[in-house]
């Protein structure tokens, strides 16, 4: 448990390191129940947020399962081809979002204190349930215009988050190699929604038992 003097109310926020559950007793639900649970000892005592120190890999696959679950539930970030507000405007209420509204602080704050989740897990929630959304207008064919403004976006962070890496790439062979550079980045983004796909499906799979 830690507290953050700075922030007016809700100053206390927990923490968890690792899940540990033996392996005769995997792959059962038991993690993801006792995840649950600790979001709800979070709720009940009104705590900021629920936040992981180094999470393994399949934690962090958990972690995220269960917040697509959740924000599926409150009916955030319900995308939809439909022209109910501006990019600007803010929400209130659960609303079917126009593929070109952007992702603003007071929606942010909003979720945040719903959920009890951080900063970071909000964005990859608006990341991921965005692109499923528009997999579900567009199907396979991601040509339209609200697709690929989000593929320039997805793609203009990947390349400031693997910068170094593909800085490298793009300086081999003592000059400029921008080719390269661009395939490496399109398979960074094939990969990435090649995740978000895998771990809406595992949500999606919970949702429907």
């Amino acid at each position: 448990e830690f507290t953050n003097p700075f922030r007016a109310t809700r100053q206390k926020a927990l923490r968890v390191c690792q899940i540990l559950t033996l392996p005769h007793h995997q792959r059962q639900g038991h993690a993801s129940a006792l995840l649950d649970c600790v979001t709800k000892d979070v709720e009940a005592e009104d705590m900021f947020e629920l936040t992981f120190e180094d999470p393994s890999a399949v934690l962090t696959r958990m972690r995220q399962v269960n917040d697509i679950i959740a924000c599926k539930r409150e009916g955030f970030f319900m995308f939809k081809d439909v022209q109910s507000i501006s990019v600007d405007s803010e929400v209130t209420k659960p609303a079917y979002l126009p593929f070109v509204w952007k992702l603003g602080q007071s929606y942010i704050d909003r979720i945040q204190k719903t959920l009890r989740i951080t900063r970071k897990q909000i964005i990859f929630l608006y990341e991921v349930l965005k692109y499923e959304a528009l997999l579900l207008q567009n199907g396979s064919d991601m040509s339209d215009k609200a697709a690929l403004e989000y593929q320039r976006e997805a793609k203009d962070k990947l390349e400031k988050l693997h910068k170094f890496d593909l800085d490298k790439i793009r300086n081999s062979e003592g000059g400029k190699n921008e080719e390269q550079c661009t395939m490496a980045l399109n398979i960074l983004y094939q990969n990435q929604v090649a995740y978000f796909k895998s771990v809406v499906s595992i949500a999606n799979g919970r949702l429907t038992k």
